[in-house]
């Protein structure tokens, strides 16, 4: 069980209690430290995100909330407490109505019980590749904690429907960009056996409950390093985007900013440790933003599609698209670019994109050697899909390589005291094993710096 420790911090702006009353009675209101803690603390027992569970919490209170002027918050339906547990007479009948008004532990913890139901439950639409890590796959299990009501459809009320809503404070709050579900492929009338719901970019991992020993990388264009874990604390260093980040300790701090729906992890990266926000890092995972931007003439290979289903394949001639063969189901077929929305599989044969039959994996594992042993599969975190087809997790020996550098002039590779080596090929690209400030390691201790150079993720992007 993660760890959690609390950071302190001024509160600044605070989120006024919305559609809320009090009640007769003793309630005592927890530090917002405690409260977000007891949030965190339940979502990993329920293996929720955590950013899902903060968002539905301040959304149900009108911030953290358990309590309004020492007594308890309770809606005109009868929503009760920060988590606003609504139930009907004959309804879990082993909850305790009372004990909801007054304990905000056990208020959360029931919350969220309800929550990780409502994303069970076998008349939920299914999403494509559908993983409880995922933060736009809780999109139905949020709306149902509402009410799966024609208020909460998006085709009728786009852009405020309960889930919505939820999914805008995690943005706003949380500072995690969530991909918005596409309002087309919405089906009010799903029921169990209708095809799964296509949402082809929505895979946003959830960066709530990493451990020590972990490696993410940053997701932002700025990413500030502090002294504690707290905002208001000069930054030791401002880090760029795609910097390997190690996480140094099981702990999750918090702090009292009712504002703050993330949390923070000590961690090390280029070279200074520190404390970072949670919001700021992104498991090793596809780049799904836009699977096909990848260049389209790459000589090594990108990385993988896995294919879920039997696929067609293609070549162009004569300007057309001719069939060439059918690949089954099981297949990992090597990514060398793509072209006009189909990947590029070599030998001049064309898949086309499809997230109900292809998944693209990400980034590419080596060996101790730096001998290729497989690739990392983007609905797995850091688990390394072998060569053979096998699955196997993370451990020592095996690393994976983020992408490629490379240069349209000639240049330098440098040893890790800063003297010239050699110089490197122009239009050729180098394998990047992690990203510092000013330079790309491309592994033996040996880096290449930035200036002058580009950099291709090899999961996807530039």
């Amino acid at each position: 069980m993660k760890k959690l420790a609390g950071a302190v911090l001024a509160a600044s702006l605070l989120w006024a209690p919305a559609g809320v009353q009090a009640e007769t009675g003793s309630c005592s209101e927890p530090s917002v430290i405690e409260m977000k803690n007891m949030l965190a603390e339940a979502a990993r027992k329920y293996n929720v995100p955590v950013e899902i569970v903060k968002g539905i919490a301040s959304k149900e209170s009108g911030g953290l909330y358990q309590c309004k002027n020492g007594a308890p918050l309770v809606t005109p339906d009868g929503g009760i407490g920060i988590m606003q547990v609504t139930l009907s007479p004959g309804d879990h009948p082993e909850i305790d109505r009372e004990r909801l008004k007054t304990d905000a532990a056990y208020n959360i913890d029931q919350g969220v019980s309800i929550l990780k139901e409502k994303y069970n439950i076998k008349t939920n639409p299914v999403i494509e590749n559908q993983s409880p890590d995922i933060l736009e796959h809780w999109y139905f299990a949020v709306r149902n904690y509402n009410g799966n009501s024609g208020k909460n459809d998006p085709t009728q009320h786009s852009g405020t429907t309960y889930q919505e809503l939820v999914y805008g404070n995690i943005v706003e709050f949380g500072n995690t960009a969530t991909t918005s579900f596409p309002v087309t492929n919405y089906d009010p009338n799903w029921k169990p056996g209708n095809a799964p719901m296509q949402w082809a970019y929505g895979y946003t991992a959830s960066a709530g409950d990493l451990n020590k020993g972990d490696k993410v990388i940053t997701k932002e264009q700025s990413n500030n390093l502090r002294k504690e874990p707290n905002t208001k604390i000069p930054r030791i260093a401002e880090i760029g985007p795609n910097a390997t980040v190690e996480i140094l300790s099981d702990e999750l701090f918090e702090d009292d900013n009712r504002n703050n729906l993330f949390g923070y992890y000590l961690v090390k990266v280029n070279g200074k440790t520190g404390y970072m926000a949670s919001s700021n890092l992104k498991p090793l995972r596809i780049e799904i933003a836009n699977p096909l931007s990848i260049n389209p003439n790459r000589k090594e290979g990108y990385g993988r599609i896995k294919l879920i289903k039997n696929v067609s394949s293609y070549k162009i001639v004569s300007g057309k698209e001719q069939a060439y063969k059918t690949y089954t189901k099981g297949a990992a077929l090597r990514v060398y670019g793509t072209n006009n929305g189909s990947y590029n599989v070599g030998g001049g044969v064309y898949v086309k994109h499809d997230p109900a039959a292809t998944k693209l994996v990400m980034a590419v594992a080596v060996d101790s050697k730096n001998k290729f042993a497989g690739y990392a599969s983007e609905d797995r975190l850091q688990t390394i899909l072998m060569e053979i087809g096998a699955l196997k997790n993370k451990q020592d020996g095996y690393k994976l390589f983020l992408g490629y550098v490379e240069s349209a002039k000639p240049f330098t590779m440098y040893r890790s005291n800063g003297t010239a080596l050699k110089t490197l090929d122009k239009n050729t690209g180098y394998r990047v094993h992690e990203i510092k400030s000013d330079r790309y390691d491309i592994g033996g201790g040996y880096y290449v710096k930035k200036t002058g150079t580009s950099y291709s993720p090899v999961f996807g992007g530039n």
